[in-house]
């Protein structure tokens, strides 16, 4: 009976060990899987906040393409105003990118209006201050095109 109770006591001092290392193990394997989701959130976060801000781009872009070919389809323009709307948020206040992109919004509104104009045997009826104002309008987005991109390349950045 003396050696149930001493190999008793062993068990006790050896399970004082193992019991708080397996729950430090495991612990740790948590914290590990924890860290891995927190870094999948994180990059996923990044990745939505990339796609968004791309997007602004991308359709800024398209209404660009389509204004000089005079085809603007509803939906691109739609497209573009939610774009612009939501890049209120999407990019710091100091970043200029809203602001820039409600200049856009203007002249591209203004050049939207003109080409809502009556046209005659197929061509556009305008006068010559409507026709200089297209024309400055389109010349103002297409030099600043490329400051947007700058604008831009700041936020975007691949995740």
């Amino acid at each position: 009976m003396c050696d149930f109770n001493y190999y008793l006591e062993i068990l006790r001092n050896v399970s004082l060990i193992i019991v708080p290392t397996l729950v430090g193990y495991i612990s740790f394997k948590q914290y590990n899987i924890n860290k891995l989701k927190y870094d999948v959130e994180h990059h996923k976060l990044k990745l939505d906040l990339f796609n968004k801000r791309f997007d602004v781009f991308d359709t800024t872009m398209k209404l660009y393409k389509e204004t000089l070919e005079n085809t603007v389809k509803q939906e691109t323009f739609n497209d573009f105003n939610t774009s612009y709307n939501s890049s209120f948020f999407l990019f710091p206040k100091s970043s200029g990118v809203y602001d820039l992109l409600d200049d856009f919004h203007k002249r591209f509104v203004a050049i939207r209006g003109y080409r809502g104009a009556p046209y005659k045997n197929g061509f556009l009826i305008m006068d010559v201050d409507t026709s200089k104002n297209i024309y400055e309008n389109l010349n103002w987005i297409r030099d600043n095109i490329p400051v947007l991109k700058e604008l831009l390349s700041i936020h975007i950045s691949v995740p």
